[in-house]
């Protein structure tokens, strides 16, 4: 369902043509340990936060925009 998500956002043009999504997928499923990793949650003051952060890095990357 998400896959089929990604691939309809592709064609959509909300998500760049040169991006794998099937890569995109599996970086997804990998991150979602993170939540429960006390080591991962040691850096952030609620789940929430870490959602937060994971959202906004993969959405937007690391690099600072002057959109935001």
């Amino acid at each position: 369902k998400t896959l089929g998500l990604f691939k309809a956002g592709q064609e959509e043009g909300w998500i760049r043509k040169d991006m794998n999504v099937e890569f995109m997928f599996l970086l997804m499923q990998k991150t979602v340990p993170m939540l429960t990793d006390k080591e991962v949650m040691k850096l952030y003051n609620s789940p929430q936060e870490l959602i937060k952060e994971l959202a906004n890095m993969f959405l937007y990357g690391i690099s600072p925009s002057v959109d935001r």
